[in-house]
């Protein structure tokens, strides 16, 4: 008997991988497959597992073979809908695709310190002398009946459309075939189309009910969490949104509960997708905030500060800090004990911030009046500091990304620059334009009597 069961169970394996027009019918129809099976074949007491593996086995073969139902529509990002324009107030009940500003753009002028030292290279030195930027506006935007997929952060219409502020994940999957609903068909020599198939989507979760989307692809960096996502948590909470994200990092869940925002009110989604009949995103998920943050968005972290509880002792004011990033593969600073034996003779306590709490970092950061820092995501942390601290950024040369001098800037903190060059042997390895998509590795040295000079000049 038990022989028999399992030449018919061998049997059906074989029927629906070979047989892909059944696998067909059999992807939407395994429902009504499974109870035959369970009950006729296997016996109540297997059934479950077995449900579970024909279930993942029909999956993973069907997207094998790339047959969809239907031809499909093309996926683009969707640059040319217009939103209606209205107020903050008549957003919450908006029955059409709208936006509305909720923090003005601004110009801010970033000056050049006479002690920073800028790059050889042309186009770096041009991007960290003295210039104004803008720092743009903050949009809320409502969308409706869009398909979200939560690890990349896309966004995607019903007819293909992706939306545009929700694209960040392209560095990653510029083609959005982590969505699983879409097939790159080639459609002449060297060309490939990319279709995306609704269908494959049938089972996503629903969410009815209005809701602001938190995180986006890049908000597992600290730097990007604090500069995009935080202003718009805090705002959602204002406006009494209920939020949704991916599940939260554990150093993401005390900074929410210090905007103040409980987590068991987060609607936390661990599928692949869903479908979200009535959402609201922003332009900070295209990182908006993180390249130049606005000054607008100071009373936000003003207000974190507040509600972090003082511990008993409190830090002594012109506190000298060197953040160091700690022995890594991704701009690796090799003379980096060299640097704090040196730096501690000037006054200065290294401390690595990723060991520390985020109430710690807060405080940290309020506290000090010289801070040296590596280039790195931790400088996000200077949205707590005092205007006027001083602070001197090691930078390795051909990063091309002034983030951080733009935060400065708003802030009104003393910038000073110094970009180091990197060695031959090492910058073969480099290209400016992979910087984003891959973790480049890389060393570099500091100069250290240049870093000396600058601090007993300030």
């Amino acid at each position: 008997m038990k022989s028999s069961q399992s030449f018919k169970r061998c049997s059906l394996r074989v029927l629906i991988i070979e047989n892909i027009k059944r696998l067909k019918f059999l992807y939407y129809k395994f429902s009504i497959l499974q109870r035959i099976i369970a009950f006729l074949r296997i016996g109540k007491c297997r059934a479950l597992k077995w449900c579970l593996k024909l279930r993942w086995h029909l999956k993973k073969t069907y997207k094998r073979t790339s047959i969809p139902f239907d031809e499909g529509i093309e996926i683009y990002v969707d640059h040319s809908t217009v939103l209606k324009n209205v107020s903050i107030e008549e957003i919450l009940a908006c029955e059409e695709p709208s936006q509305t500003i909720v923090v003005s753009e601004i110009y801010v002028e970033a000056k050049q310190h006479k002690l920073s030292v800028l790059s050889d290279n042309i186009t770096e030195r041009e991007i960290y002398s003295a210039r104004t930027f803008r720092a743009p506006e903050m949009t809320l935007e409502c969308l409706f009946d869009q398909y979200w997929f939560p690890q990349s952060g896309f966004l995607v219409s019903k007819n293909g459309k992706v939306w545009r502020h929700s694209v960040l994940g392209q560095y990653s999957d510029p083609h959005f075939l982590t969505t699983y609903a879409v097939e790159g068909r080639q459609i002449d020599e060297g060309n490939m189309a990319y279709i995306f198939h609704e269908h494959l989507l049938w089972d996503a979760p629903i969410i009815s009910e209005p809701s602001l989307i938190t995180p986006h692809y890049a908000s597992h960096n600290y730097g990007h969490f604090m500069l995009d996502i935080v202003p718009l948590i805090q705002l959602g909470m204002s406006m009494g949104l209920n939020m949704i994200s991916k599940p939260l990092l554990d150093w993401q869940k005390p900074i929410y509960e210090r905007v103040g925002i409980n987590q068991g009110s987060i609607t936390t989604v661990s599928k692949r997708f869903v479908m979200l009949k009535k959402v609201f995103v922003s332009n900070r998920h295209k990182a908006a905030s993180t390249y130049a943050d606005s000054p607008n968005h100071r009373d936000v972290f003003a207000a974190i500060l507040k509600n972090i509880i003082k511990p008993p002792i409190k830090y002594h004011p012109r506190r000298r800090i060197f953040l160091s990033r700690g022995v890594t593969p991704k701009r690796n600073l090799r003379n980096r004990a060299a640097l704090e034996a040196v730096l501690h003779q000037e006054g200065f306590e290294t401390v690595r911030p990723e060991l520390m709490s985020f109430d710690e970092q807060a405080l940290l950061f309020s506290d000090a009046d010289i801070i040296v820092s590596e280039f790195g995501a931790v400088m996000a942390n200077v949205v707590f500091c005092r205007p006027g601290t001083k602070v001197v950024e090691i930078i390795p040369d051909m990063q091309n990304d002034p983030w951080s001098r733009h935060l400065c800037a708003s802030l009104e903190l003393e910038h000073i620059t110094l970009c180091h060059p990197i060695k031959d042997e090492d910058r073969n390895t480099f290209k400016t334009a992979d910087r984003i998509r891959k973790n480049i590795s890389f060393s570099f040295d500091a100069n250290i009597e240049l870093i000396r000079d600058v601090i007993e000049q300030l």
